[in-house]
């Protein structure tokens, strides 16, 4: 029986501890420990059970713990803490101080952590290692002042809900989590909690790695569903209908952070609905910030800004579709006293000024496509558009007004059609790296012969260019894995002795050992294979390999593959003997 990591069966208990092992344990010193738990030699498995006798040291399900706080107490690093379905209400913060694994039984679907309140005010669960992991729990009700409503980590919580917690001092973060600097949350869904000041959902403090998680339905002042505090990473997560009273309904990055490869959607602030920027350091990459809100705070009557976006004093956009967002000014993007958007497509958005970017003072927009919003544009000092598309088009040297020609197909929305004037007219810049869907810049997308970067977040695969000129078309390289940018087609990359050109060649995957051409059927006359409906097909014979020449049969060359097994016949022969190869060839 295999058992997730994060889940624990009746049949894992096999006794590996015992009151004995764990006086041996005691005995220990901490070196010679060590080099025991790196061996998994003598690390226990403690349960916690609601039926359980409550009998230290808890290492069967007999004698388990009732309490997950007796259980921790009694566990060294490298231990396992396994608890069985359940609700356990706790009056005071559960505290992992070691390296300890702490996982349900059936994930937390079926067992929750509860804060007590009303009857107490605490968090919930405080990972103090930064080492130790979490997995599978439901995490809620969890009241606390300040750092964390819900829990506080500094180690990894995996798979776990944290839900409904609050934090109602004026000066505290993260109501949801509390992220230390070396905290992770990984597969985690953090939904409706709240905080009286920043983070609703996760703060993270000067760090902090949140991993495909997903960030919806948070309310704080600033930050409803993240804030990033001077650091922090976010990368494949989803953060969706959060709200902020002021700033960064989604997330805000405050003089740090690091967003990658995200959605962001359906959130609501008075300025960056989607994002909101305060200083230099926040960078936002290869994200999709669409159909966010930025709406007009009623106690101060300030209007809604930044409806994707709002940079203040700074913040990075590179390679992000920005679409859809709405506010009264800048409904897409406002830059104020500074920010850098770059390969970015900002379009349908709408504001009263600026529908597509509001800049006030300084800021700069390069490489980017700025059209079809409402009030496309509006800048307050110099112009700062460079090599952008857009209307109307500004005086600044290479941008053009024309239609940029954007796919309109469900699958393709904001892709560059054939014949765009985005294509190839951006400039090659190594920082940039890959578009919006992970596409390597720069491609030769107008099959001229020279590689130059599309303007926009997507680059334009032209489906017969080579734009590493190593005789493998982008498009082939794209769809198996390879980098179009980097000639790769004498290496072997899978171990199956077919270099990456030949698995061009006969249509197989280059990272797949199990997938080459071969000869599978051979009868009298008759060999089979498996074809491709992309590539054609030869037989040739002969009588003897070491004299004559090898014949292409009569009616058999240049047969076009069906994608599935193919047959070619010799009926030509005199005899059943003789030798037969199959040619691969394009179409």
């Amino acid at each position: 029986m295999i058992v997730p990591f994060c889940q624990c069966s009746e049949e894992t208990i096999l006794e590996r501890g015992s009151a004995r092992s764990n006086a041996v344990k005691r005995h220990l010193s901490a070196a010679s420990l060590s080099v025991l738990i790196a061996g998994s030699i003598l690390a226990d498995t403690h349960y916690v059970s609601g039926g359980g006798s409550d009998t230290p040291p808890f290492t069967s399900w007999t004698t388990a713990a009732r309490q997950i706080q007796a259980a921790i107490d009694d566990a060294d690093s490298g231990d396992t803490v396994c608890v069985t379905d359940g609700f356990y209400v706790v009056f005071s913060e559960i505290k992992i101080t070691n390296a300890v694994l702490l996982k349900s039984t059936n994930g937390a679907g079926t067992t929750t952590i509860y804060g007590a309140y009303p009857s107490s005010t605490n968090r919930c669960l405080s990972v103090v290692s930064r080492n130790a992991v979490v997995c599978g729990f439901t995490i809620a009700n969890g009241h606390e002042e300040r750092d964390g409503g819900g829990c506080r980590v500094a180690g990894t919580l995996r798979d776990c809900v944290i839900s409904s917690n609050k934090l109602h001092h004026w000066i505290g973060h993260g109501g949801g989590v509390f992220l230390e600097a070396t905290g992770r949350l990984e597969g985690c869904l953090i939904s409706s909690n709240s905080s009286a000041n920043a983070g609703g959902g996760v703060y993270c403090s000067s760090g902090g790695t949140l991993l495909t998680c997903t960030v919806e339905d948070n309310w704080s002042q600033n930050g409803g569903g993240v804030h990033l505090n001077e650091g922090g990473m976010m990368s494949n997560c989803v953060v969706r209908r959060n709200s902020s009273m002021w700033y960064g309904g989604g997330v805000r990055c405050e003089r740090g952070g690091y967003i990658q490869e995200c959605n962001v959607y359906s959130n609501q602030a008075t300025r960056g609905a989607g994002v909101y920027f305060l200083g230099d350091a926040g960078t936002v990459k290869k994200c999709f910030i669409r159909y966010n809100r930025a709406i007009e705070n009623p106690a101060v009557h300030d209007p809604g800004e930044g409806g994707g976006v709002y940079c203040d004093y700074g913040g990075r956009l590179e390679n992000n579709v920005i679409a859809d967002n709405t506010a009264q000014n800048g409904g897409g993007v406002y830059l104020r006293e500074g920010g850098k958007v770059r390969h970015c497509t900002i379009v349908n958005n709408v504001a009263q000024i600026g529908g597509g970017i509001l800049r006030n003072l300084a800021g700069t927009v390069e490489y980017s496509i700025v059209y079809f919003n409402s009030s496309n544009w509006f800048v307050t000092g110099a112009n700062t558009f460079s090599q952008c598309c857009l209307t109307p088009q500004p005086p600044d040297s290479g941008n053009v007004a024309s239609d940029p020609m954007l796919a309109a197909s469900t699958d393709r929305y904001w892709h560059l059609e054939e014949g765009s004037p985005c294509i190839d007219t951006g400039t090659n810049l190594v920082a940039v790296g890959d578009d919006v869907s992970s596409v390597p810049r720069p491609l030769d997308g107008d099959n001229d012969g020279t590689a130059v970067s599309d303007i926009g977040a997507f680059e334009y695969v032209h489906s017969h260019a080579d734009s590493d000129v190593d005789g493998i078309p982008d498009a082939w390289e794209l769809g198996n894995g390879l980098n179009p940018t980097t000639n790769q087609a004498s290496i072997d990359l899978d171990a199956d002795t077919f270099t990456c050109y030949e698995e061009y060649i006969s249509d197989t995957r280059p990272l797949d050992a199990n997938s080459f051409f071969f000869v599978n059927y051979t009868q009298p006359q008759t060999v089979g294979y498996a074809s491709s409906s992309n590539r054609a097909y030869s037989l040739y014979f002969r009588q003897s390999l070491t004299t004559g020449a090898w014949q292409a049969v009569a009616g058999q060359t240049n047969v076009g593959g069906t994608g599935s097994q193919m047959y070619l016949h010799n009926t030509n022969a005199l005899s059943n003997e003789g030798f037969y190869r199959v040619k691969v060839s394009l179409p």
